[in-house]
């Protein structure tokens, strides 16, 4: 496959993988734009990546990426000979002569992963992990590096001694020469379907990301201190269970792409021609393809925590080179933006474990999961405490408490003789009451926006103000503008209307690209905040541009914002465009105060909300 093709594979490949089924065809249908090749090679991984809640997944991503892409391994190789063909599947085989293997758990992009039963230990249940048939048959060093990797896995998992590890119970080769390990059945929910299920869009409770992370954090610092990093850290490779306590039970697993170092099996050296991991939780120097070391797992530990406190990933960038840019920048929404319950130290906790260089970021795992616990637990600062209740002795008034209290006395006695003797002038001096309909200085707006649309029709060199009160020629594309004197989050979307019906829903801003994902709008700002246009499509028919202008991001609106980077922008999920149109109703009333100035073609709303809505329509005809 040419480098150009599997690039777009992996991009379209992570996006399309944490979709649901129903939405990750249509996805895939946009994304693909109709290269049958491309479409083909992404389903053939997604295929490879199905698997269930119980068992040590193995992503299809990373190390299948060397069977597209890579034509040179750079490892340090192991001398093999080849195997015989051998059975696809174990189901209803006795591995070793002790575990029952009754079920098919799911398959990786090199190993398979069955459901088994220990026959020497009542029957315990175990996970039987082995390499997939059709590695054997790969031809030379291909065949050679994945055995390489699937025993580094099992040298990766017998080095790190801590209870957040899956222990592995056995490790030999089956008689066709495939490798296998039996390892711990690890019961529970990945962290990623555990967070769709109890985070409800906005985020986990702070004290179980607190145990989550902490958890976490302290089997990474055990791996690292047994000179393994893990690479590919991210909700799916992270188990939660809750005990009967109400407890939660924390396990990193899929050691799949680990970077061990001094391994008795090769030496390991990254391969230059793909990079493994998954990139929305790549360090920059992972995603640069530099050294790794501890810290970029430390890094990756930072985006979950701040995906987990806020329901969404820092950076939601379309690919991994706008991830590049935007890592670059630093963060733009602060975890606090989004939850403003969160405390301080928390949030600055989060932020240098996300620092773009390396040394910047925590020493250890250990170090961020504690502090982050700490500062998570944190409770508001307790008023100044009482005196303690108890007998006291009766201590006599001194003469200087007589003398104050005469002092106050005699002041309130001569501020009531002043107000009844002005209080004829007092009234004199009230204003008239301001005729219905006038705002007074006191009931001032308390936001204002004003914006317009540039517009270029086909036939013009440069494009034009407006504010959309006329009828535009069919392939005009606009830009939308602001003028501010308020800092604020901006969210615009673009409904567009075929025959007087609903036809498709898009985001307009923020996008990756427009904000780089952030709603937010400096103080002061003017110009265009939209980077592409929007294009008017078809003969006839009419856009309706959805404006909000609020205080604050909104968490509701930026996880719908957010859902559509993996439809290209468009809001396709029917619940997303239910919540979103529910929203802007409710947000319409009262209707804030809009002024439009034809002449200057600009359009100012006031209001004394935290949250103020309009809608423009467009018409495009012939």
């Amino acid at each position: 496959m040419e480098r150009p093709l599997w690039e777009r594979v992996e991009a379209i490949y992570h996006a399309a993988l944490p979709l649901a089924a129903d939405e990750r065809a249509a996805y895939l249908a946009g994304a693909c734009g109709g290269d049958a090749a491309l479409l083909r090679e992404v389903s053939t991984l997604l295929a490879a990546d199905v698997g269930a809640e119980d068992f040590l997944r193995e992503p299809a991503a990373g190390l299948a990426w060397a069977l597209l892409s890579d034509d040179s391994f750079a490892e340090t190789l192991a001398d093999t000979e080849a195997m015989p063909h051998a059975p696809a599947d174990l189901v209803g085989t006795k591995v070793a002569g002790r575990y029952e293997v009754t079920e098919r758990l799911g398959e990786g992009g090199f190993g398979e992963v069955y459901k088994a039963f220990d026959a020497n230990l009542m029957s315990r249940p175990v996970v039987v992990k082995v390499l997939k048939d059709a590695a054997l048959r790969e031809a030379g060093e291909k065949r050679a590096w994945l055995l390489t990797k699937f025993r580094q896995e099992i040298e990766a998992l017998s080095r790190v001694q801590d209870p957040g590890v899956v222990s592995i119970f056995d490790a030999d080769t089956l008689p066709d020469g495939r490798p296998y390990l039996v390892m711990e059945f690890v019961r529970g929910t990945n962290l990623r379907d555990h967070l769709r299920k109890f985070g409800e869009g906005r985020g986990l409770p702070p004290r179980d990301v607190a145990d989550i992370v902490g958890q976490a954090a302290r089997t990474l610092t055990a791996a690292h201190d047994a000179e393994i990093v893990h690479r590919d850290l991210k909700p799916e490779n992270v188990m939660v269970r809750r005990g009967a306590a109400g407890d939660l039970h924390v396990k990193v697993i899929d050691f799949g792409i680990a970077k061990v170092r001094n391994s008795l099996v090769a030496a390991s050296v990254a391969t230059q021609n793909f990079n493994p991991g998954t990139w929305l939780y790549m360090s920059p120097e992972q995603l640069n393809r530099k050294k790794v070391g501890p810290a970029c797992d430390i890094y990756a530990l930072g985006v979950i925590a701040y995906e987990l406190l806020t329901g969404r990933p820092p950076f939601p960038a379309a690919d991994p080179l706008l991830l590049r840019d935007m890592q670059r920048e630093g963060v733009k929404v602060r975890p606090r933006d989004l939850n403003p319950e969160l405390p301080v130290a928390a949030q600055e906790s989060i932020l240098k474990a996300l620092s773009f260089l390396p040394a910047d970021r925590h020493e250890k795992a250990r170090d961020f999961g504690d502090e982050l616990a700490r500062a998570l637990s944190e409770e508001p600062a307790p008023l100044a405490a009482a005196p303690t209740p108890g007998r006291r002795k009766f201590q006599p008034l001194s003469r200087r408490v007589f003398i104050i209290a005469a002092v106050v006395l005699l002041a309130l006695l001569a501020g009531y003789a002043g107000l009844f003797a002005n209080r004829k002038a007092d009234r004199k001096a009230e204003p008239e009451p301001s005729p219905p309909g006038t705002v007074t200085e006191a009931a001032a707006p308390r936001r204002s926006l004003t914006y317009w649309l540039s517009m270029q029709r086909p036939r013009d060199a440069k494009p034009f103000d407006t504010i959309g009160e006329r009828v535009f020629e069919p392939g005009s594309q606009f830009w939308f503008n602001v003028q501010t004197t308020q800092e604020g989050a901006l969210y615009l979307f673009a409904e567009g209307h075929e025959a007087g019906v609903p036809s498709e829903l898009n985001t307009l801003f923020p996008t990756p690209k427009s904000g780089q994902g952030s709603a937010l709008v400096k103080q002061a700002r003017i110009g265009r905040v939209t980077q592409n246009p929007l294009r008017f499509r078809g003969t006839s028919g009419t856009i309706y541009l959805w404006v909000i202008w609020a205080e604050r991001p909104l968490p509701l609106i930026d996880d719908i914002v957010f859902r559509s980077y993996e439809t290209g922008g468009r809001i396709s999920n029917e619940r997303d465009r239910a919540a979103l149109r529910t929203f802007i109703e409710q947000h319409r009333k009262p209707r804030p105060e809009v002024l439009a100035d034809d002449r200057l073609f600009r359009v100012t709303l006031r209001g004394s909300g935290e949250t103020l809505v309009d809608v423009r329509r467009l018409e495009y005809q012939p």
